[in-house]
């Protein structure tokens, strides 16, 4: 649908989407006949405008007007202030509704006037334009190579101008390889995403690393854990679906405390990535010793494709560090100037700054001005190292550990 729509291996494909299902098929979809660019669809209308701007955006895949969202609203309102932009895709929520509750939604809109925004771009059904190709190959017949641009995920944008990192299809299918081999991930699991697919985390560790092994995924409603209903019925969902695996914030973790087990079976539960931050020591061991199952501290971050280290399935896991490295990619702890230049590596247990360097770490950002101390040189005739901007150590036994997060 993309390649028929006219995108080629250098045009780009924004979303604008909560967690739907279509949302992954346009990211991989997108990857597929161009570069896709997931948007945060909670930023204000202006900084999308400035990310779809930077990515040189030409078509994009949104939600339509719908009862409860201003999705639609935010995207029309700066759809003319993208240069670029040539089609518009609508994912309509309505289709999901019985004829009657449609009808109704649709009369509402009608009412309002929301669902009729004046824009010059044209605007199509994602479904109906979608069912007009096959599904059984690419019509493209394009050849990838390891090196071809895949993907421009923004790492901010609340404030200030977004950056968008680019990631090559050998970053991603890496991250997410190594990462299912590390955490044995098999064909036979079911994982549960209630991370937002606009970020690394719910598009490659939740969606590219199960499916690298033919495995399942359960997406958690079009907000995700921030549903009202998915933490208050998690166990349940879990007893229902069989879930084996789930990843999410700590935040997410002491919340699942507070939720009675019932009589929910989450016997299928067999582990989970804890992300963005290490867990309470109070909270690790009691959710471990209620559950049953094991929990994965990890770190990582957008230019290194969503993980560069994890806390070992099967052997110790350190309450509050971060694990051990991926295979195949680099990681240490060196010292650098006030210029952000390379001094010396750090001794064990030394703070100093996270570096890394793979086949999973980004092709730099889109804007070549945003890239100031982004590469260190150590000299080693190698390559340059990705310079993270996060302070730690690394023990005796090679766990990692974030300084300012650092729990003993």
């Amino acid at each position: 649908m993309f390649t028929a729509l006219g995108i080629g291996k250098s045009d780009v494909v924004s979303t604008i989407l909560p967690n739907l299902p279509q949302a992954y098929f346009t990211i991989w979809g997108g990857e597929a006949a161009g570069i896709v660019n997931p948007i945060n669809p909670m930023l204000e209308p202006e900084i999308m405008a400035d990310i779809m701007n930077a990515a040189g955006t030409k078509l994009l895949v949104t939600l339509a007007p719908f009862i409860g969202t201003d999705i639609w609203q935010k995207t029309a309102s700066i759809a003319d202030q993208v240069p670029t932009l040539e089609t518009i895709l609508q994912v309509d929520l309505a289709n999901y509704l019985t004829t009657v509750k449609k009808l109704a939604v649709r009369w509402m809109l009608y009412r309002s006037d929301r669902g009729r925004p004046k824009i010059e771009t044209p605007v199509y059904d994602f479904g109906k334009m979608a069912r007009r190709y096959s599904g059984e190959k690419l019509l493209s017949r394009r050849q990838f190579k390891p090196d071809d641009i895949a993907s421009y995920f923004h790492t901010s944008g609340m404030t200030g101008v977004p950056k968008l990192a680019q990631h090559t299809h050998f970053n991603e299918v890496f991250d997410a390889w190594s990462a299912a081999n590390v955490i044995s991930m098999s064909a036979d699991d079911k994982v549960f995403c209630g991370l937002p697919l606009f970020h690394v985390n719910g598009a490659i560790l939740s969606g590219l690393m199960p499916w690298i092994k033919g495995a399942s995924v359960v997406l958690g409603s079009p907000s995700g854990y921030r549903s009202e209903s998915i933490v208050p019925n998690f166990w349940a969902i879990v007893d229902y679906y069989q879930i084996n695996f789930f990843s999410g914030e700590p935040t997410l973790f002491s919340s699942l405390l507070n939720v009675p087990l019932g009589e929910a079976d989450i016997s299928s539960l067999e582990y989970a990535l804890c992300t963005a931050s290490p867990m309470s020591v109070e909270d690790f061991h009691p959710f471990e010793e209620r559950t049953t199952i094991s929990i994965l501290e990890s770190y990582g971050l957008t230019e290194g494709s969503g993980i560069s280290s994890v806390n070992p399935l099967g052997g110790e896991k350190r309450v509050g560090s971060a694990g051990f490295r991926l295979p195949y990619q680099e990681m240490k702890v060196v010292k650098l100037d006030s210029e952000g230049k390379y001094l010396n590596d750090c001794a064990t247990d030394e703070v100093g700054m996270i570096i890394i360097r793979g086949p999973n770490v980004f092709a730099g950002y889109q804007d070549k001005s945003q890239i100031r101390r982004v590469w260190v040189d150590t000299g080693d005739g190698h390559g340059p190292w990705f310079n993270s901007g996060d302070l730690g150590r690394e023990d005796a036994q090679g766990y990692f550990w974030l300084s300012a997060q650092e729990r003993r």
